[in-house]
């Protein structure tokens, strides 16, 4: 289990995610579904670790988990992969539009205060989404590609979630020098 699973959270970790996304890859080929891979990371976690202290910092982690597993379906697939960053996969989805209500329902999650060793602590996501078919159709590029639209989405202060957009390539080059996308897929693979 410890092998599988992330010790703090108790969600499945990131030697589990790739197996995952691949199967629901070759499911999808065969049912015609989308697949659609949302990378989600805390804002301003450094800050709740450095004002708050350690403790607060776990206890937000954990509520995470719970808030992001309690706000997925039961085939759907919750990742933590270290530090405050996360993954979450679905699948079976029918139509595209589904990934906007999908991830309205995520950002709903947050809208509350944590109350975590009775300090209330506000924490919201920056989520990148990428989907297959449309976007990628391996691992590795729906990673990287969700992971280029979470950074758009920190960027954004109005919106919480942003979809790949084949606009935001132009900016690949400068995203991999300082963000170290290029070896995201290699560090993810490695348990």
């Amino acid at each position: 289990h410890k092998a599988f699973h992330d010790e703090l959270t108790g969600l499945k970790n990131r030697s589990m995610v790739f197996a995952e996304v691949e199967n629901a890859l070759v499911e999808s080929e065969f049912s015609g579904t989308i697949v659609g891979v949302f990378f989600l990371d805390l804002n301003d976690f450094k800050q709740v670790n450095d004002v708050l202290g350690h403790d607060i910092g776990d206890g937000v982690l954990k509520e995470t988990a719970i808030r992001l597993s309690k706000s997925v379906r039961s085939n759907d697939g919750v990742y933590r992969i270290g530090g405050d960053e996360f993954i979450l996969l679905f699948k079976n989805i029918d139509k595209e539009s589904d990934i906007d209500d999908i991830a309205k329902h995520i950002c709903s999650a947050f809208k509350l205060p944590m109350l975590i060793n009775d300090q209330r602590v506000s924490v919201f996501p920056s989520i990148g989404i990428s989907i297959s078919p449309d976007d990628a159709n391996t691992c590795e590029d729906l990673f990287r590609l969700a992971d280029m639209a979470m950074y758009e989405a920190k960027k954004d202060e109005l919106c919480m979630y942003k979809r790949f957009d084949k606009n935001m390539l132009a900016e690949d080059s400068d995203l991999t020098s300082k963000n170290g996308i290029s070896c995201y897929a290699t560090e993810l693979k490695s348990p």
